[in-house]
This record gives structure tokens, sequence and C-alpha cells, in this order.
């Protein structure tokens, strides 16, 4: 008599920091999203206001919290279950890392990571994500600018340089391989770090234009100040680490004087002096070569919905 076949299984790693207005829908929506998978959910708590464990209970019993004894921000968040998972011996068939306020439509984790093992080089791979008026990754643009590449498989997914990190497939090779996200971060740019180390040890991105999910957050993401803050100061640690002393100051020199003026240009025409205040303090504190939790008032995460 044959065996059956194991079903895939999927680790589910949440970090959450005050999320309690959204990590239930998350929770929930889960069971339907792993299809034919297996799924075992770890959230992390960020030494959250309230308590995450009834949340966790109530929306999913077979979730295990790890509940951390200060805010470690979102990388170091994420790679205490990562470990444990790598620790565990038996790899799973990949790893997701979600935000807490994203909603996967049903049997989109099975989708996902068909596509993921249809290729053979795939490092990671995330979904079209929507912020409910419209597709805001479909056509994420490249990180040096370049035109973005045409459809690598029958599925139509798309190779790209870097994937948001509110919802990523990765195998757990890639964390094996090229390390777990740098805690210098601390929030921000560390999954981009991440995408960049893959593609240089020869992991192929993707982005699966046959899925799309629900990312609530902070509309476009511009809206709190901390979230500036570190955008702006791990530019610097982004650039410099990634592509050296002179291809670093190239790409940092595009963002000063290409993409940070249009932030400050949306802040100011929206009434919002603060968030161009928090920029320019984190780009000098990334300059002073500051890393980890922020030491500035403005590096404080204000209350969010859903998200660091």
């Amino acid at each position: 008599m044959l065996k059956p076949v194991p079903k895939p299984r999927i680790e589910v790693v949440i970090v959450a920091f005050n999320s309690e207005g959204v990590l239930a829908q998350c929770l929930e929506a889960l069971p339907a999203a792993a299809g034919d998978c297996v799924i075992r959910v770890t959230v992390v708590d960020n030494a959250s206001d309230t308590d995450v464990s009834s949340i966790v209970a109530k929306a999913n019993s077979n979730a295990m919290v790890m509940r951390l004894p200060k805010n470690t921000g979102y990388a170091a968040g994420n790679n205490v279950a990562i470990r444990r998972v790598l620790a565990a011996g038996a790899d799973p068939g990949a790893i997701l890392i979600l935000n807490p306020d994203v909603c996967l439509p049903p049997r989109s984790l099975e989708r996902l990571l068909c596509s993921l093992n249809s290729a053979a080089n795939c490092g990671a791979i995330s979904p079209d994500v929507s912020d409910g008026a419209g597709v805001r990754f479909a056509r994420m643009r490249p990180l040096w600018g370049l035109a973005a590449r045409n459809p690598v498989n029958s599925k139509g997914a798309v190779s790209v340089d870097r994937l948001p990190g509110c919802c990523m497939l990765v195998r757990p090779a890639v964390f094996r391989r090229v390390g777990l996200f740098d805690e210098a971060y601390f929030l921000y740019w560390e999954e981009i770090d991440l995408c960049v180390r893959a593609r240089k040890a020869g992991y192929e991105l993707l982005m699966a234009r046959d899925v799309t999910v629900l990312h609530g957050g902070d509309g476009d993401g511009l809206l709190k100040k901390h979230r500036a803050y570190y955008m702006w100061r791990n530019q610097v640690r982004f650039s410099l680490k990634n592509y050296g002393l002179a291809g670093g100051l190239i790409f940092l020199a595009r963002r000063l004087l290409l993409a940070n003026p249009r932030e400050i240009v949306r802040y100011l025409a929206r009434g919002q002096k603060s968030l161009a205040l928090s920029g320019l303090a984190g780009l000098w504190a990334g300059v002073r070569g500051e890393v980890g939790p922020g030491r500035s008032r403005f590096a404080a995460p204000e209350r969010a919905p859903g998200h660091q």
C-alpha cells in the first residue's frame, strides 16, 4: 500500500506591535489561504501594550506566541522565530514573513508555494500587494531605476530585484546561506537588504502576478514620523553596505537628489512639516552611523493600526 504524500509545510512568522486592530483578521484568513498546505504560525509580540495572546487564542488557537521583553525592531523580531524554525532540523517548504495588516485570500499560500517551487533557483516570492485602492507593487521600480524585466515563467511571475517585506515567502535555504535579517536596521530596509544578498548569492526573486493580497497599513506609508526617520537613516547603511564606497555613494546620491526631495515636497504639500524634519533627522543619524533603535524623539514608533 502506497504511503500518502505529506502535504507541504509553511512556517508563518508575524511580528506584531500594538496590532490588535488587524491581527485577528490576518490570523483568521490563514487556514483558507493555506489551501492544501500545512501551516504553523508564530506570532512574535514585540512588547505590545495589549495582550496579544488573547487575540491569538480567539482568532487561531494553533498559533504560537513568542513575547519579547522589549521592542527589538522588525528585523530582530522576525529573526527570533526564523532561528527557532531553522533549529528544528526538518526545514519546511518555505517560511512566510507576514505583516499583521495583510489579509491573504483563499489558497494564496498554496499558489505562491507552487510558483516558488516551479523555478529551481527562486529563493523568494511575493504576491502583488494592494492597499484597497489599487495594486501598488505590481510595477515595483527596480532599485537602480532601470526597466523592469519580462515575466520569466508560464504563471506570469516577474523577476525583480526586491520584494515587498509585508508578505515574502522565502526558502529556508536562503536564510541558511545568506543569513537572517540585519538587525542593525531595526525597522525598514532590512527586507531589501536581504533581497540584495539573496540575489548576490544567485537566487531569483519573483513576484506572482496571479496572486494579490490586501495590505492595510497607513495608505502610502509616508504618514508616520518614525517611518520617515528610519527610511532616511537606513538608506545610508544600505547603500554603503551593499554597494561599497563608490557604488554606495552613487546610489545614495540618487536617493538624496531624486527620491528624498520628492518625499519632502509631498510632506510639505500636506502641511506635514514634522515628517520632513523626521527624515532629515534620520539622515543625519545615518551619516553619524547610528544603528539599532533610534535615539531621536522622531524615532519612537507611533501607535499604528497594523505594523511598526
